[in-house]
């Protein structure tokens, strides 16, 4: 299975759905495969749970 693929069958494993949803656990997961990934992680909370993200472009790389 590709990397892609795996990471697509584990977020699609979290239930998400609300009421109850469990969308803190998904972005929990979501944000230390993005930090293992070279990004940098913040949470947060504003009525819902929401994940930011970005990476600083690598040396001679343009954003």
């Amino acid at each position: 299975m590709t990397a892609t693929l795996e990471l697509a069958r584990q977020l699609l494993g979290f239930n998400t759905i609300n009421p109850p949803g469990s969308e803190a656990d998904c972005m929990r997961f979501f944000a230390d495969w993005l930090d293992d990934s070279g990004f940098e992680v913040s949470a947060v909370v504003v009525r819902r749970r929401t994940l930011q993200s970005y990476r600083q472009p690598a040396r001679g790389e343009e954003r």
